[in-house]
């Protein structure tokens, strides 16, 4: 959110951040702090959690999830990272003396509203060595039957496997960071960090061919504590994009998985895919183009606290500059998953719904009505070959 970078010194952050974390210590890199990750439950605690009091921002290099020192007290106190109340709440704890540096802050976002900014890509080796490791855990997955298999129950077939290049990654495997293309960074052991490869199913998101952001569904149960879905260090936070920029319907879901399978499914009847990745981010400056244009957007987010907060508000201390799917987009209107079912799109095929059907409930009429014809075209096409 970015409050305590503005409104506090580097060692008031320090100080902070020394409270709010366990087991908090200098890092072997100087003017950074190790601790235990406050968004996950460590295996090995203490190990991959890192705190930046310069520039305010912490990651945690096992469950890939990070913050500043907002979303850090957030999580310690049992909240998702941008929640609005636990925003509130820092400030009436810390930010007493930060008052009129705070209220110039808001005039400034009162002005200047949510700005989308251009997402910075990965360099051009990273995406070398990302597209070696995205064919071959492709190939891999094409030759599995038990996996192909287990996507099929998730409603995934073999075609759009081959097609958006979801692989499968056999061993969990690590990485040095300057093999993938990162500048060299130090463990506190000394030792070069690695980028950690879990074992699971991959799933890719390309610009021009070359991958910019992977996630993996983690199936090692050696590693129970890493998050379902784990984002390779050194990806990009665009949006997942699948389907023609020129569509004029969106639907917009949490999870890779769900926005390849919504692909597969509505790809036919013109209507594009987007995955955000994690809750909380934001659409990058390509996606608010494409959404601008749109002529609806289906906001598909998780059927949770998270979603429903993330759907309706963002940004908690200025109403007019606050980001929120269905407040941002005037076109854009909140679609669940019945909670009967699941909380996400990839439940409706398990629970033998038709995915079609279930998107066809939630645009508007008159969008319907040309869906249907189309429909009909295709079903009619088909029938003549």
């Amino acid at each position: 959110m970015g409050l305590a970078l503005d409104v506090m010194s580097a060692a008031e952050r320090e100080q902070i951040a020394r409270e709010l974390l366990t087991e908090c210590k200098p890092a072997r890199k100087a003017g950074k702090l190790s601790a235990n990750c406050p968004f996950h439950s460590e295996g090995t605690p203490g190990n991959a959690f890192f705190y930046n009091p310069e520039e305010d921002y912490g990651y945690c290099f096992s469950c890939g999830q990070g913050g500043d020192l907002v979303s850090i007290f957030n999580a310690v106190t049992g909240r998702v990272p941008d929640d609005p109340e636990g925003f509130k709440e820092f400030v009436a704890r810390y930010c007493k003396e930060g008052a009129e540096k705070l209220r110039g802050q808001i005039s400034r976002r009162e002005a200047q509203g949510w700005t989308p900014k251009k997402a910075e890509l990965p360099p051009a080796s990273w995406g070398d060595k990302a597209l070696e490791f995205v064919v071959q855990a492709n190939a891999e997955l094409m030759n599995d039957e038990e996996r192909l298999a287990q996507l099929l129950r998730w409603g995934i077939t073999e075609g759009a496997v081959r097609e958006l290049g979801i692989g499968w990654n056999d061993e969990t495997t690590f990485r040095k960071f300057t093999h993938w293309g990162l500048p060299y960074e130090e463990n506190d052991k000394g030792n070069e960090r690695c980028i950690m490869l879990p074992r699971g199913f991959v799933f890719p998101g390309f610009r021009r061919g070359v991958p910019v952001r992977i996630h993996i569904r983690c199936e090692d149960p050696d590693m129970p504590d890493l998050p379902r879905y784990f984002q390779i260090m050194g990806s990009s936070n665009v949006l997942y994009l699948f389907g023609e920029r020129k569509a004029s319907v969106w639907v917009v879901v949490e999870t890779v998985r769900d926005a390849m399978l919504l692909w597969q499914e509505l790809s036919p009847l013109g209507v594009g895919s987007m995955a955000v990745g994690g809750v909380s981010v934001r659409p990058d400056a390509d996606a608010e183009r494409i959404l601008r244009s749109a002529e609806f957007i289906m906001v598909a987010l998780d059927n949770d606290d998270a979603g429903a907060r993330n759907s309706w508000h963002f940004e908690p201390w200025n109403e007019s500059s606050r980001f929120s799917w269905c407040q941002r987009y005037a076109q854009a209107s909140r679609w669940l998953v019945p909670a009967g079912i699941g909380k996400d799109a990839g439940d409706l095929p398990g629970a033998g719904v038709s995915v079609q059907d279930w998107f066809m409930a939630g645009v508007p009429a008159h969008i319907r009505r040309r869906f249907l014809r189309r429909q009909e075209e295709i079903r009619g096409g088909q029938n003549r070959g």
